[in-house]
């Protein structure tokens, strides 16, 4: 057996990878084959089911994720490619898709429609040569085109369809430009480009989205290729930097889902009301509460570099791998599990809440059972498998329908957990402090408003700092829907009133709903405060700092840039660690057909600045509410954006964005998108989480990547760079600004700026003051110009410089007129 084995192994690495690949390759998917393939325990012989090999997947390293992915699949009938007449089918049900294949390209099935790709042209930059249609041809999980010069092939796995070129020698044309594929794209509503052009994100107009990327090539010798993807006029064009390089080449892209999704929901659960992130974006929860008929679910995610995993599906009757069971009893039916979601910073602790839950109330022997007192359950994971814990609620101090679990809190470390009942007491509304001892969870304390004026709702959001020491409680029916927010300081396990924050004169109507959403920053010092409700129903957010037990408000009032309509900005809010980025949501924004938004911000010193455009969900459809609920890591270099209305059917989703990457040496700028300008957002990536470049010399090398392309600069010429360093040690080196400057001869690189660098883990700020030439180039260019930014780190870092192309924008002062509160 020991010796099939082998043979078997040395057979499927041949197949999958090239020479300077099949040793790596053959001792990984060994591993695999003997994990997967193993017997059971009962003495039969099993294998595991899709969702299982995922997950065994992502344990494993992004570059060996596809090649094993598709060698897996090689042996599984659920990925075998068949044939009806002269056309190729096969199925993924790991990635919920289907596969055609004919002479004229692959066609890609999303639900009831399908999105067709077809080589139609190759050669160097813009001189390429029509490529003739072929016949495939298709063995187990596999199917060749084969042409003379340029070979394409597509591997099905669990992963999603995995397509390959290998270019077997240079093309017959002058090498002007980069080798090129052109493909052209069929059945889209919407394409754009992600992850600074490593990949596309495609849309049916539908819901439906699918992502082509994880772009890599490589030559004969192993040599990583620099490659990237852009959008021409229907196609998508593929292009490798190969001078130098030695044939033949390799060349693979794969198809996947693109946006989380909870796999095999039939409509109505409301995916993205809620979400929440770990420190390390490594795990994300999203709450469906309209799933099951409205008892509610709460759907875990895991990433593996760009790829994301559905882990489990947690409902409060049963819990594990794979999809939960039914609700406990008949009265938790609408319960709305998963109304609100919070995660400990290492993902391992989860606490989902269910206002709509039942419970007795009353005198021993009076007791009747009431809809809507509300729970809160806390998960805990240990490997892969996840086990309900401790049910938490308000106990006998609870009056009547509370709406308990309506907010929930948990701090990093997973020891202290909030949780809000803003009906509690008629609608007065209040909070509960709990802590964790071992596996069981200690009720400590009830939190109320101070101050508070008619139905303030308490407990309709509430927020912990890192270590469980400062808590904020928002109110937004406070005073007459005015809103207000409350902070308390925790002795022990005794919490005392700090302060009632309100908008005051910022406030602009006396419906702000201030305190709809709110977070804290790690050190408890920074507050964010969203007021959806604010001018009438444009929305805003606030945020205050600490100083001692003092609050104070920070700056003006942040509002969306280009937000149309009543965009409820601020319905909800995030803040990074250390309190220098938010992300606040946008859901009835009405840019792009009442889809909504959320808008990043960065603060430098003690002003706020945005960061680049909305971040926007293209591919959804109708009323998507995006932005109804926001996550940022720990760092701020992913985020995560529900929207609960994703589709027509309602199902929901949320759409994963993740930092920009700097550019691998000798890289030129990513490609424009059709009719406009490559994104200046600070998290890109659509739909999936961008990450970092493994080439050498780039981000990974030196744990250092770019937070934003757009770079604001004061008024004083000093440009305020944000960078996000994810190696533990920390990250420091030089940075150069540079700009082009074109004489008459020849383009000019002339520099601008230079610093030298020592952050964090984390982000962090790098303030880079422009030489004069560099402040003159800013003003000619009406307060905005392109520039290079150049990182060198010291060894063991990279020892060559990496580069990206950025842009420096004025920092502009308006000033609002205040508008007189009506009486």
């Amino acid at each position: 057996m020991e010796h099939s084995m082998t043979e078997r192994t040395a057979r499927l690495s041949a197949t999958l990878a090239p020479p300077w690949r099949a040793a790596a390759a053959a001792a990984l998917i060994a591993t695999l084959l003997a994990v997967v393939l193993a017997p059971g325990r009962g003495g039969g012989s099993s294998a595991q089911t899709p969702a299982a090999v995922d997950v065994t997947l992502s344990s494993l390293p992004s570059s060996a994720q596809e090649s094993i992915s598709a060698a897996l699949a090689s042996t599984a009938q659920a990925y075998r490619v068949g044939a009806l007449g002269d056309s190729l089918f096969s199925a993924n049900p790991a990635q919920h898709l289907r596969f055609s294949f004919t002479r004229e390209g692959v066609r890609v099935g999303t639900g009831a429609s399908a999105l067709g790709l077809s080589v139609r042209g190759f050669g160097y930059g813009e001189s390429l040569v029509q490529v003739g249609d072929v016949q495939p041809r298709a063995s187990a999980n596999r199917v060749l085109y084969d042409r003379a010069g340029l070979s394409e092939w597509y591997a099905n796995g669990p992963l999603g369809l995995e397509q390959g070129f290998t270019v077997a020698r240079a093309p017959v044309a002058p090498a002007v430009g980069p080798l090129t594929i052109a493909m052209a794209l069929t059945g889209a509503t919407h394409a754009a480009l992600a992850e600074n052009g490593r990949s596309v994100v495609i849309g049916d107009g539908a819901g439906r989205t699918l992502r082509y990327g994880d772009l890599s090539a490589s030559d004969a010798r192993g040599r990583t290729l620099h490659s990237w993807l852009a959008l021409q006029g229907g196609h998508v064009v593929l292009r490798v930097d190969a001078r130098g390089a030695r044939y033949p080449l390799r060349i693979d892209p794969l198809f996947q889902q693109a946006k989380l999704t909870a796999g095999g929901e039939a409509g109505g659960e409301w995916l993205g009301y809620s979400v929440a992130l770990s420190a390390d974006a490594g795990t994300a929860v999203i709450g469906g509460p309209h799933a099951r008929d409205e008892a509610g679910a709460a759907w875990v995610f895991t990433r593996s570099g760009t790829t994301w995993t559905q882990q489990a599906k947690l409902t409060e009757g049963e819990a594990g791998t794979g999809t939960g069971g039914a609700a406990n009893t008949e009265e938790d039916e609408q319960g709305h599990l998963g109304v609100s979601v919070a995660l400990s910073g290492d993902g391992n602790t989860v606490v989902i809440g269910s206002p709509g839950a039942s419970g007795t109330v009353g005198a021993p022997g009076e007791e009747v059972v009431e809809v809507g007192r509300g729970a809160a359950w806390v998960f805990t994971r240990s490997g892969t498998t996840w086990t309900q814990g401790a049910e938490l609620t308000g106990g006998g101090e609870e009056k009547g329908a509370g709406r308990f679990g309506r907010s929930v809190a948990l701090s990093p470390d997973g020891g202290i957990a909030m949780v809000g009942a803003p009906r509690d007491a008629g609608g007065a509304g209040a909070a509960w402090a709990f802590i964790r001892s071992g596996a069981e969870w200690i009720r400590v304390e009830k939190l109320t408003g101070d101050g508070e004026t008619g139905e303030g709702h308490f407990g309709g959001s509430v927020a912990l700092s890192a270590q469980g020491e400062t808590a904020l409680v928002g109110g937004p029916g406070d005073g007459g829907y005015v809103g207000a927010a409350w902070a308390f300081a925790r002795a022990g396990m005794a919490w005392k009133p700090q302060a009632k924050l309100v908008g005051g004169e910022a406030e602009h109507g006396e419906a702000g709903h201030f305190g709809r959403a709110v977070a804290l920053s790690g050190d408890g010092t920074t507050a964010l405060i969203g007021g959806p409700g604010d001018n009438t129903g444009s929305g805003a957010a606030w945020v205050f700092t600490r100083m001692g037990t003092a609050w104070a408000q920070q700056g003006p009032v942040l509002t969306g840039a280009g937000e149309i309509g009543e965009a409820a900005f601020g319905d909800s809010v995030a803040l990074s660690s250390d309190g220098g980025t938010a992300l606040v949501g946008g859901p009835e924004d009405k840019s792009g057909s009442s889809l909504g938004g959320a808008w990043e911000f960065a603060r430098s010193g003690t002003s706020w600045a945005q960061q680049g455009e909305r971040l926007k969900a293209f591919d959804a459809s109708g009323r998507a509410s995006f932005g109804y609920s926001v996550a940022l890591s720990a760092a701020a270099d992913f985020a995560l954006v529900g929207g609960l209305r994703a589709n027509r059917t309602g199902t929901g989703a949320a759409w994963a964005f993740g930092p920009t990457p700097l550019e691998h040496p000798g890289s030129e700028p990513p490609p424009q998108r059709p009719g406009g300008s490559t994104s200046s957002s600070a998290l890109a990536g659509q739909g999936v989480l961008g990450s970092q470049t493994s080439s050498t010399g780039g981000a990974a090398a030196t744990g250092v990547s770019l937070v934003s392309r757009t770079v604001t600069v004061q008024r004083n010429g000093t440009a305020a760079i944000r960078l996000a360093c994810t190696r533990p040690g920390g990250c420091a080196g030089k940075l150069t600004l540079t700009s082009n400057r074109k004489s008459k001869r020849r383009t000019l690189r002339i520099v601008i700026g230079t610093a030298a660098f020592s952050i964090a883990h984390g982000t962090a700020t790098v303030n880079v003051k422009l030489s004069k030439t560099g402040r003159a180039f800013l003003k000619a260019g009406r307060g905005r110009i392109d520039a290079i930014l150049a990182i060198l780190a010291p060894p063991p870092g990279a020892s060559q410089a990496q580069t990206a192309t950025i842009h420096l924008r004025l920092v502009k002062v308006v000033v609002k007129k205040a508008v007189p509160k009506s009486h």
